[in-house]
């Protein structure tokens, strides 16, 4: 990571936090996030990919639409996925999720769990979850219990070599 100069790194790794965050700007301007480069074809793209494209251009500015102070005008579902659209819009190698689905309702979960399935094999996931339904994307599971690697490896297989994670799913 040292050798890999900040600007390709931005390209190369996108994240997506926790909550998310949006500036008082349009839709357009949240995605591209001082990004000039990025286009708008691009940011459409990005939109369409994160499943809120649809929604989006239903509003009646489209991507002008003013998303208000911390994305107020929005839904969380649809703030969450404006965020997955800004960290895609540079076509990153890596997309990293801090519990994307963690303050979400079950249909935005299922919107986000499609924008997922979608990018498999487009890229590299990390997905950060307590939810297990969130973690269905995924081909390998790393179980994390008091700060320490319990486990690793595919749900099945956890299902059944690691008690921890088997409990989470009977939870």
């Amino acid at each position: 990571i040292r050798e890999i100069a900040p600007q390709a790194l931005t390209r190369l790794v996108g994240y997506v936090p926790q909550d998310a965050h949006l500036f008082d700007d349009t839709v357009l301007e949240n995605v591209r996030c001082f990004r000039d480069e990025i286009s708008d074809e691009a940011v459409i793209e990005a939109l369409r990919s994160a499943h809120v494209l649809e929604e989006i251009l239903a509003m009646p500015d489209g991507l002008q639409t003013q998303v208000g102070v911390a994305g107020g005008q929005l839904s969380g579902g649809q703030r969450q996925r404006v965020c997955i659209a800004r960290a895609l819009a540079p076509s990153p190698d890596l997309l990293i999720l801090d519990e994307p689905t963690s303050a979400l309702d079950l249909a935005s979960e299922e919107r986000i769990r499609q924008t997922l399935e979608s990018l498999r094999g487009q890229m590299s996931l990390v997905v950060i979850a307590h939810r297990m339904s969130t973690l269905r994307v995924c081909d390998r599971v790393l179980v994390m219990k008091d700060g320490k690697v319990d486990a690793i490896g595919s749900r099945a297989q956890l299902e059944e070599t690691s008690a921890y994670y088997s409990e989470a799913i009977r939870l």
